[in-house]
């Protein structure tokens, strides 16, 4: 992917969207070796877009610790979590996708980058439980960035066109969920503001993550702060049954950036408005 984004040059896609990734601790041999390469394409006013992940917290019992995923845990990633509505099927109110399916939590590999770092800060210091001590670094890059509508069935899941099925099946429409279906709604949100930027012949977003963090940019997200991402591994029957989340496997949503629905979902037309205002990302 990347000798071909190298060998396109100015002719490459201005927009990557990534329905994949490993927990961290899997791919500790790679990652600053790609890291590296997803810097050099944002640097070209490409913009890299990873869905979080549908496991939770990412709680691993052979580290016992909340352990996020990479992609979206590198620093150039607009990572994106997943939302469903809080009265199924009604169009409304949003909370973090039931089944810990948004994945978030804190890197242990990066950092938090300085565009973020209040952000994080803000949500240690909110009073909201948090997970055990020693399960998570506070000071890592935190996940997601936003999210958009990832439920499995009803309204909030998406119409996917399938052109073929192993048993055969013609082409049809069918619903999907997860956040491998939410990150491409954003890859598309974002290709929609540089075909806007490109009209009033702006610059592409680029490096969008520092804008979407910028306090006049996050006042156009719809800010989601009900549910969380708590894994129900080992299996909960209290869990399921509506009873308190167990923080051991997850984070909770509240006011401001948390890491299960990040900044909150999209108001396009507000984001539109502002990106049209803004100058070179």
């Amino acid at each position: 992917m990347f000798r071909a984004i190298n060998d396109a040059g100015a002719a490459a896609p201005r927009v990557f969207s990534f329905s994949f990734g490993d927990p961290e601790t899997e791919r500790d041999d790679d990652v600053l070796v790609t890291d590296r390469e997803f810097a050099k394409s944002v640097a070209t006013g490409i913009t890299l877009i990873a869905s979080s992940g549908d496991d939770g917290g990412g709680y691993h019992k052979k580290h016992r610790k909340l352990i996020t995923n990479y992609p979206p845990s590198s620093p150039y990633i607009l990572a994106v979590g997943g939302t469903s509505f809080v009265e199924p099927s009604v169009i409304g109110a949003e909370q973090a996708v039931v089944g810990s399916y948004s994945a978030g939590g804190f890197s242990g590999v990066f950092s938090a980058p300085a565009w973020q770092r209040g952000a994080g800060a803000a949500y240690l210091k909110s009073g909201v439980a948090l997970p055990p001590s020693g399960s998570f670094v506070s000071t890592g890059r935190g996940v997601p960035d936003i999210s958009a509508l990832s439920g499995g069935d009803g309204v909030d899941c998406w119409q996917i066109r399938y052109a073929h099925t192993d048993d055969g099946e013609p082409k049809h429409w069918g619903c999907m969920g997860g956040t491998s279906t939410s990150g491409p709604f954003i890859a598309s949100m974002v290709a929609r503001l540089n075909a806007a930027r490109l009209a009033q012949k702006q610059p592409t977003m680029g490096f969008i993550n520092p804008w979407l963090y910028s306090p006049n940019v996050t006042k156009a997200l719809y800010d989601v702060t009900t549910g969380d991402n708590c894994d129900e591994d080992p299996p909960n029957t209290a869990l399921r049954a509506g009873a308190a989340p167990n923080l051991t496997f997850g984070y909770l949503a509240t006011k401001g950036w948390d890491p299960t629905t990040g900044l909150g979902t999209p108001n396009f037309r507000v984001l539109e408005a502002l990106a049209l205002q803004a100058g070179a990302q």
